[in-house]
């Protein structure tokens, strides 16, 4: 059976809480690509956020859309579900500034996700080794049609070495076919932004 291609990190529920918790950041102003629904994030120096990498360990969330971000004729636009390349702004990196490119995000510290991997498994017992293997991120490219994320796990080695989630179990449904490419897991983040006392910034 073949599995519906989602793309992105998707949120599933608060570990540590009640319902989905969403904030918003400053995106630096002409990053390089473009930050998709469903893209982790990571901060950097000035304070601003760009799409993170596999093996990053500084990520803080997942976007979830777009606030605010001025166009290449000048004009400012509300929401979207992704924010295009290069945007560039005027002015500090605030959330207070009305020309900045602003995203929300779920932050990742206590949440569950579910995520598409990239390679199938020989048998769901293989898939269901909870709590033990852990698996990095994979970016891609996302689309600007759908705005959708093209965001996978890298499930081709998993292990119990440092990455960036660990999987918490199979997604459930009935399109959920582990011997198949893009079978859905459940994840949670080993690895993100958490400034430590002894650090200047935690970057």
């Amino acid at each position: 059976m073949a599995n519906d291609v989602i793309g992105g990190i998707r949120w599933v529920r608060n570990l540590i809480g009640r319902g989905m918790p969403v904030e918003e950041a400053v995106v630096i102003s002409a990053g390089s690509g473009n930050i998709f629904t469903g893209d982790p994030i990571k901060p950097v120096s000035d304070g601003t956020v760009i799409v993170a990498a596999g093996g990053d360990t500084t990520t803080i969330g997942i976007c979830i859309g777009v606030k605010q971000y001025k166009g290449a004729d000048g004009v400012v636009r509300s929401g979207g579900s992704f924010l295009p390349t290069g945007t560039t702004y005027t002015g500090a990196p605030s959330l207070d500034n009305p020309q900045a490119s602003i995203i929300r995000y779920i932050p990742v510290k206590g949440q569950e996700f579910e995520i598409d991997m990239n390679t199938a498994m020989s048998t769901e017992t293989a898939a269901t080794d909870i709590y033990r293997n852990n698996v990095d991120f994979s970016v891609g490219s996302g689309s600007t049609s759908t705005g959708r994320s093209a965001c996978v796990a890298d499930n081709s080695s998993p292990g119990t070495g440092a990455a960036n989630l660990r999987i918490r179990g199979k997604a459930l449904g009935p399109k959920n076919d582990v011997t198949a490419v893009n079978w859905k897991a459940l994840v949670e983040f080993n690895e993100f932004y958490n400034p430590g006392a002894i650090t200047t910034t935690g970057v």
